[in-house]
């Protein structure tokens, strides 16, 4: 029994330690989700007017004219494991989507988990793969946005994707596939704005382009920190019960192999004794 006892002690010891892991990274995944959800929040209305401003600088980002029959795809995973079927299920929806593309692709990979778990062969050439911050900062979309101007520019691409999770709640992620260029014109804004550009719309244009497409791409890779830590939070939270409720059950084991270990104890010396007082 005592052996049983040793085994069980270390099966509690080894649960325990899991148990404060999970709590631990629960506590740091609900921190930076928090910083993340503020962050994109505070930036999404940015966003958002910056979205509606883009088609309007000018028939030249409406056309793909003299530019390949080719795509850009950017997918966006998280830099840490450990939240669920974050990435695997962005992975299977990548995959679904080179293997339906008909198209020329180039694919840009932005994560840690996409650099560690991801092989060439299960995607095809990957053009460049970055790892960004857990909170990305304007400086890293600014990167971003230059590299995809590159493609857009040299005219080795005429579209260009972002391929991320689509964050609703914490409990509710789908894939989705966001179009980034060419910006697509609307018939009619629906805020009925009417933009007036000094000096000229041709000396602003360019510049006010290139910052519509960035707060567009930061915008998105804020919604990828949001949701990667809302997805741990979640399978760091359901861990850390299940360690628990294991904790609980291998200690209440633990604490009646003890008794029972005590009960043949005393029923030994007692034995032991009352034959002694017989002789």
């Amino acid at each position: 029994m005592s052996s049983s006892i040793r085994d069980l002690k270390q099966r509690v010891k080894t649960v325990r330690s899991i148990h404060q892991v999970t709590s631990a990274m629960r506590t740091v995944a609900v921190s930076k989700y928090n910083r993340a959800r503020a962050k994109e929040v505070g930036f999404s209305q940015y966003r958002d007017s910056c979205i509606r401003l883009a088609p309007e600088l000018g028939p030249i980002n409406e056309t793909c004219a003299g530019k390949k029959d080719a795509v850009l795809y950017i997918a966006a995973f998280s830099n840490r494991g450990l939240c669920g079927t974050y990435n695997t299920a962005l992975l299977q929806e990548l995959k679904l989507i080179l293997e339906n593309e008909k198209r020329a692709t180039s694919l840009i990979l932005i994560g840690k988990w996409a650099a560690d778990h991801i092989k060439p062969e299960s995607v095809g050439a990957v053009a460049k793969t970055l790892v960004f911050s857990d909170i990305p900062k304007d400086s890293e979309a600014e990167e971003l946005t230059a590299l995809v101007k590159e493609y857009w520019d040299s005219g080795e691409v005429s579209e260009v994707f972002f391929v991320s999770q689509s964050f609703k709640n914490i409990m509710n992620q789908c894939p989705r596939v966001t179009k980034l260029l060419p910006f697509e014109r609307k018939e009619k804004d629906p805020a009925g704005t009417e933009y007036i550009f000094e000096p000229s719309k041709e000396a602003v244009t360019e510049g006010l382009y290139d910052l519509c497409l960035q707060a567009d791409i930061y915008g998105l890779l804020l919604q990828v920190a949001e949701g990667a830590f809302g997805a741990m939070m979640v399978a760091m939270r359901q861990a850390s019960d299940n360690s628990g409720d294991v904790l609980d059950s291998l200690t209440l084991s633990l604490n009646r192999m003890r008794q029972a270990q005590i009960t043949t104890q005393v029923i030994e010396v007692s034995s032991s004794l009352t034959g002694g007082n017989e002789i």
